[in-house]
C-alpha cells in the first residue's frame, strides 16, 4: 500500500470533503481511501470531480451505512466498510469499573471489540427496538437519526436493553 496523501478532516464531513477535493486535484490516480471520518464527504468529492468511486473504509456514520446499502450508490461503484471507535466503549468501561468496585477480579488487559461491517453485514432497522437490535440491525432510517449519527452505539453485552429511543433521548421509559 502506498499512501499518496493525508489531511485533517477534523472529524467532520465538510472538512473531509474539502480535504479530499484537494487530494483529487493533486493526484490523478486514487485506488482507495481510508478515512477516520468522511463516508459522506469523500464520495461526494469524488463524484463532484467526475472521478470514479473507489473502495472506502471509514467510520460508522449512519448515512455512510445507508449509502453502502443504496442500490444507486452501489451502481455508481460505491463499496467499502464501516468501523469505528464505538460509543459502547464508555458503557463497557463503566461495567468493568462497577465489577472492580464490587471486588470482582477483572483482566488487566481488556479489549473491547470494534463494530466492523462490510456491505453484506448491514441490516436496516425499522424503529431501533431492542428486538431489532438483538436480531442484528445496525443501520437506522434517515428520518429517525441525523446523517452523522454513529450507528455503532449498540452492543449486546455493553448496552443490552437500551433501544434507539433511549439512546437518542437519554431517558428510560417509566423512570422519572
Amino acid at each position: 500500500m502506498k499512501i499518496i496523501a493525508e489531511f485533517w478532516g477534523y472529524w467532520a464531513q465538510g472538512p473531509a470533503e474539502e480535504g479530499m477535493a484537494k487530494v483529487i486535484a493533486a493526484h490523478p490516480k486514487i485506488d482507495g481511501v481510508w478515512a477516520q471520518v468522511g463516508g459522506v464527504g469523500v464520495p461526494k468529492a469524488l463524484m463532484d470531480a467526475g472521478r470514479p468511486l473507489v473502495p472506502l473504509a471509514t467510520e460508522s456514520a449512519n448515512l455512510w451505512r445507508l449509502n453502502m446499502m443504496d442500490p444507486e450508490m452501489k451502481a455508481k461503484g460505491l463499496k467499502g466498510c464501516t468501523y469505528g471507535s464505538p460509543l459502547y466503549q464508555g458503557a463497557a468501561a463503566l461495567m468493568y469499573t462497577i465489577k472492580i468496585l464490587d471486588g470482582e477480579d477483572v483482566p488487566h488487559m481488556i479489549l473491547i471489540p470494534y463494530d466492523y461491517h462490510e456491505e453484506d453485514d448491514l441490516k436496516l432497522c425499522e424503529t431501533g427496538s431492542i428486538e431489532e437490535l438483538e436480531a442484528g440491525c445496525n443501520v437506522f432510517p434517515a428520518d429517525i437519526v441525523s446523517p452523522g449519527f454513529f450507528a455503532d452505539w449498540y452492543h449486546p453485552e455493553f448496552s443490552k436493553g437500551v433501544d434507539l429511543q433511549m439512546a437518542l433521548t437519554g431517558t428510560v421509559p417509566g423512570i422519572d
